[in-house]
C-alpha cells in the first residue's frame, strides 16, 4: 500500500513540476494575459493584488480591454528585453497579432509567482514594411541636400534616447 501511495505522490510532483516549467516561459504567460484581456476573463490567481485592482479600475470591473480585442489572435511573442531582479524579472515583449502589434512590460515575482506589474501599448493596423521600390537609374535621381535636424532638448539628454526607444511609455 505504501508503494502505491509513493508512486502517486511522485507522479503528482512530476505533473506539478512540468506545469510550473511550462508556465515559466514569459512568452506563454503573455499569451495567456492577452487572451484573458481579450475575452474579459482574467484569472485573479495570475495577478498581484495591486495589479488586479488596477485591471478592475481600468476596465470598469469587466476585465475586457477592447484595444487588445481589436488586434485579434496572437501570432507570435518575442522577448525584447529582460531585467533580472532579486525577487523576479521584468520582461519587455512584443506580441504580433492578426491585426496589429502590442508592446508589453510585465514584472513577474518569484516570491508570489504572480504578475505584479504590467503595462502595454496597442497599435492597430500595424503592417509589415512595404517592399522597396526598384532603384531608379542614376540619371533619374535628382540630388537634393538633406535637411539637418535641429537639436531638441525637450528635457531629454542624449543618453535618454536609447532608454526611450526601449521603453517609450516611460518617456511620454
Amino acid at each position: 500500500m505504501k508503494r502505491v501511495s509513493a508512486t502517486i505522490t511522485a507522479l503528482a510532483l512530476v505533473a506539478v513540476a512540468s506545469t510550473v516549467h511550462a508556465q515559466s516561459d514569459p512568452r506563454e504567460i503573455l499569451r495567456g494575459v492577452i487572451t484573458q484581456a481579450q475575452t474579459g476573463r482574467p484569472n485573479p490567481n495570475w495577478y498581484g493584488a495591486e495589479l488586479w485592482q488596477l485591471i478592475a479600475y481600468q476596465t470598469n470591473y469587466s476585465g475586457f480591454y477592447p484595444q487588445l480585442a481589436q488586434l485579434g489572435t496572437v501570432r507570435d511573442v518575442t522577448v525584447t528585453e529582460q531585467l533580472p531582479l532579486p525577487t523576479g524579472a521584468i520582461y519587455a515583449m512584443t506580441a504580433r497579432h492578426a491585426k496589429g502589434t502590442s508592446y508589453w512590460e510585465i514584472g513577474i515575482s518569484t516570491l508570489t509567482n504572480r504578475i505584479e506589474y504590467a503595462s502595454f501599448r496597442a497599435e492597430a493596423g500595424t503592417a509589415p514594411a512595404p517592399l522597396p521600390l526598384p532603384a531608379p537609374d542614376e540619371e533619374d535621381v535628382v540630388r537634393r541636400p538633406r535637411p539637418v535636424p535641429e537639436p531638441t532638448s525637450g528635457g531629454k539628454t542624449a543618453s535618454s534616447g536609447d532608454a526611450c526607444r526601449k521603453f517609450p511609455n516611460l518617456c511620454e
